[in-house]
C-alpha cells in the first residue's frame, strides 16, 4: 500500500471507529483483537517487499522508539478513558470527550513525529510506511486494557 494511500484510509478508519463508538455499542470481548491484528497484518504485509536494503540510521530509531511510545501510552490511556456501562445486562463501550480528545493527540503526535523525523533524514519507510501496523499496535494496547477492565466488572 502507497506511503500517500496509508495516512487517508488511516484518517478515514478512525473517523469511523469515532463516529461508531462515540453512539456506544455492545462490548463482545472476543472480538477486541480482531480488526487491530488485520490491520497490523496488512502493514506487514506491505512494509516487507521494502525492507530489502533497508538500514536502520539513528534518526530512523528515533522515529520508532516515539511512535512505540505514542502507539503504547496513548493506547493504554485510551484504554483506560472508554466508558463501559450496562444495558439490558449487557455490557457497552462508549468512546467520551477524553477518548476522543486522546484520539486526536494520538493523531497529532503522530504527524508530529512523522514531520520530525523527516527533517531528521528519517527514511519514509519509517515516518509513513509503517503507519497500519502501528495504528493496529495502538488498538491492540487500547482494546487489551478495555477488555481486561470488562473482566474485571464481570
Amino acid at each position: 500500500m502507497g506511503n500517500t494511500l496509508q495516512p487517508l484510509l488511516i484518517i478515514v478508519l478512525i473517523a469511523l471507529l469515532l463516529v461508531r463508538r462515540t453512539r456506544g455499542r455492545v462490548l463482545r470481548p472476543d472480538k477486541l483483537l480482531t480488526v487491530p491484528i488485520i490491520l497490523i497484518a496488512i502493514g506487514v504485509v506491505s512494509v516487507l517487499p521494502k525492507l530489502h536494503g533497508f538500514s536502520l540510521s539513528g534518526a530512523d530509531a528515533l522515529v520508532l522508539l516515539g511512535d512505540l511510545v505514542i502507539c503504547l501510552g496513548l493506547g493504554l490511556w485510551r484504554g483506560f478513558s472508554v466508558v463501559l456501562y450496562r444495558v439490558d445486562g449487557q455490557l457497552w463501550q462508549r468512546y467520551g470527550a477524553v477518548t476522543v480528545a486522546l484520539w486526536l493527540l494520538t493523531i497529532v503526535a503522530r504527524v508530529g513525529l512523522g514531520l520530525l523525523g523527516k527533517s531528521l533524514g528519517a527514511d519514509p519507510l519509517v515516518t509513513s510506511g509503517l503507519l497500519l501496523v502501528l495504528f493496529g499496535l495502538t488498538l491492540v494496547v487500547q482494546n487489551v486494557v478495555v477488555g481486561r477492565r470488562a473482566q474485571t466488572i464481570g
